[in-house]
This record gives C-alpha cells, structure tokens and sequence, in this order.
C-alpha cells in the first residue's frame, strides 16, 4: 500500500508550501503565481489529508473509550498541549522583527493559547479537529456506517453551500479554521474510516491510466474553478471530493519513490515543527539583509526552503531531549509493557 504513504507526504509538502507563502506575505514577499498554486492545490491537501488519516482511525473506532482515551486521543492531546508554546514563541519573534513587540499583541496571542481547548491556536488546529474526529466517529459507531457518511456529507454539503458562504468575515474569522474543519472535512474521515477495507482494495486495482485520468480530473477543475473565479458555495464540496481521487491517483502513480514513503511516515513531527522553523528562517534573512536573494527566484527560494524546512523538522524529531515533543509519556499501567507496544498509540 504505497500509495496511502505518499498520499501523506503530498499532502505535508503542500502543507508547508502554503505556510511558507503565508509567511512571504507576512514578510511582503508576495508572489501571485504562488498564491494561484496555493489556491489550486487547496481542493487537494486538507480533503486528502483527513481522507487518508481515516484509513488508519478504523481500528480505533472499534475499541473500548479507555483503550482511544489512553491511545490515539492521549497522543493527540499531548502534542497539541505542548507546542501551544512554540506558536506563542515564534509568533511573537515574527512580530518583534517586523513591528516591535507590543503588550497588546503579547495578550492577543496569550489568549489565543488560553482558548485553544475550544478555539484550536494557529496550525495546530489539525491535532484538534482530528481528535474530535475520532471522538464523533467512536460515539456514533453504533449507527449504520452508510447512515454515518451520508449524514456527515449532507452537514458537510449544507455547511460549504449554504452556511460557511453567508458567515460574516468578522464571524468566519471567529469561529476558526478548527470548526470550520469539522463541517468540511468529517465526512471524509469517517467515509475512508468506516470503508477502509473496500477503498484499500479499490485503489490497489487501479491501472496507472486510471489513477492518471482522477489526477487530470481533478486538475482540470481545480484549475478552472481557480482561474475564473467559481464561488467555493458552487464548488468546494465537489472539489474536495475531485481532490482527493486526484491525490489518490497522484499518490498511486508515483507510489514508488521511496523518499515520499518515508515522509508520509514521518507526516507528525514535520507538522508540529515546520512553521516554527520557517519564521525562524525568515526573521533571520530579514535580519541579515537577505530578502532580495529570496525575491530573486521566488519559486526557487520556496522550492529550497521547503525541503530545509523538512529535513530541519526531521532532524529535531531524532533529538533525545526533545523526544515527549513528539510522543506521550506512558501511563503508570503501561510502564510495564514493552516499548512497541507503548509506540503503536502513534
């Protein structure tokens, strides 16, 4: 199944492709073909990201609540929990770089951090979201699984269509990209969730012209969706459905490289880490004088930063002091299991 791993690793590299462009625009290094690039590929990184990581929630939604409480969801909660301080952190260094440190921005973001639990803070709002996910799909895993994925797709269609398009900006921005994920993208969790078995067999069946022929669907419409501008009520649902057979399509074509199956392994500690390391990056080519090498190539100097960014978010993952950044501490009634046992949580 190499195609669920490099599935994973197109969507983390497009995930900090898009972090990157929105801290050029912190910085004015605004690139309009980028922010283009950002908005076609959309369609495709979040919708396959939670699609794919309902493929691995299945055995988890069959478990007891002690067994999700102290596995999956301890995980979740830990990670999410422990580096609210480092988006504190480097948020306030982007700050101090660019305008000054003030009191009343130090406060913003303390409150931010301080309503995390109900508002998830900055890009962690992925760990939040994910773990209400596994949360609503073990408390309804009584219900029919079709009853299940028709009813969050109709919540989902009605949300994107009707609700999200008519929300004030003051009210959209608000209520945050976490609840806003909940309404777009539960159904394909809990759809690739409760049909793993099946959507696993589908795509190992598929021909390389077929897996070709989703891509080129999806590009095609993403791409006209983008160009003449298509409101996302008339379009979002069906392309985040196009999105994700696209990326499935993608991933199977190019299943082979061995590279993109150890990034899909890895998909974690580069996301808790990337956007830290970029706006270290940047306040320091800032301070040193260097935008203009940076806004020489744009798209050279995002291609170079992204794979930095990567292999620096890799490295700080293999460090020992920083290792319950990224995994939990056993509970008392683990410490007597063995270490793979306790490392399967993850």
């Amino acid at each position: 199944m190499d195609w669920v791993d490099t599935a994973k690793a197109i969507s983390i590299i497009l995930v900090v492709v898009l972090h990157l462009r929105d801290q050029f625009e912190q910085f004015s290094l605004q690139s309009p073909q980028l922010d283009f690039f950002t908005e076609v590929s959309a369609n495709l990184r979040m919708p396959m990201f939670f699609a794919v990581a309902g493929l691995f929630a299945s055995k988890w939604l069959s478990k007891s609540w002690r067994d999700l409480g102290q596995g999956k969801l301890a995980l979740l909660v830990w990670v999410f929990i422990l580096w609210q301080p480092v988006v504190f952190a480097y948020r306030l260094l982007v700050h101090w770089v660019l305008d000054g440190l003030s009191w009343q921005y130090t406060a913003e973001q303390a409150l931010r951090v301080l309503a995390s639990p109900i508002r998830p803070n900055g890009e962690l709002w992925f760990l939040w979201t994910l773990a209400l996910f596994f949360v609503i799909g073990r408390w309804t895993a009584k219900f029919s699984p079709i009853a299940q994925v028709a009813t969050a797709a109709s919540v989902s269609l009605i949300w994107m269509t009707l609700v999200e398009p008519s929300l004030p900006e003051i009210v959209y921005d608000a209520i945050g990209s976490g609840w806003h994920g909940i309404f777009r993208y539960y159904f394909l969790f809990i759809g690739f969730a409760l049909f793993s078995k099946q959507i696993r067999t589908a795509v190992s069946h598929l021909k390389w012209h077929t897996s070709a022929l989703l891509f080129c669907i999806w590009l095609d419409a993403s791409l006209l969706a983008a160009y003449y501008e298509i409101p996302p009520n008339a379009s979002l649902f069906i392309l985040s459905l196009l999105g994700v057979a696209g990326g499935i399509g993608l991933a199977n074509l190019i299943g082979g490289l061995a590279l993109l199956r150890y990034l899909g392994r890895q998909t974690l500690p580069i996301y808790l880490a990337h956007s830290a390391i970029i706006a270290i990056f940047l306040c320091e080519i800032t301070a040193l004088g260097l935008t203009p090498a940076v806004t020489f190539n744009l798209y050279l100097s995002t291609l170079i930063l992204t794979t930095v960014v990567i292999a620096c978010a890799l490295g700080l993952s293999q460090l020992k002091p920083l290792k319950y950044m990224y995994q939990r501490p056993a509970f008392p009634s683990e410490r007597v299991a063995s270490p793979s046992k306790r490392k399967s949580v993850a």
